[in-house]
């Protein structure tokens, strides 16, 4: 995961549940996102930015 989409990430969860990521939690972030990621098919966590960013 690259620095920008680790930022977006933390910045989309502050906005919408409160919780504050510091980068010291990239790796944590990237294995918590492994099974949501198989789960709805995304092939690696910039595919999964992409389509945060896009939005509804």
């Amino acid at each position: 995961m690259t620095p920008e989409d680790f930022s977006f990430l933390a910045r989309l969860l502050r906005r919408r549940s409160g919780l504050s990521l510091a980068p010291a939690k990239l790796e944590l972030v990237t294995r918590r996102l492994a099974p949501v990621m198989r789960r709805f098919g995304f092939r690696d966590t910039a595919v999964l930015v992409r389509e945060l960013r896009l939005g509804p």
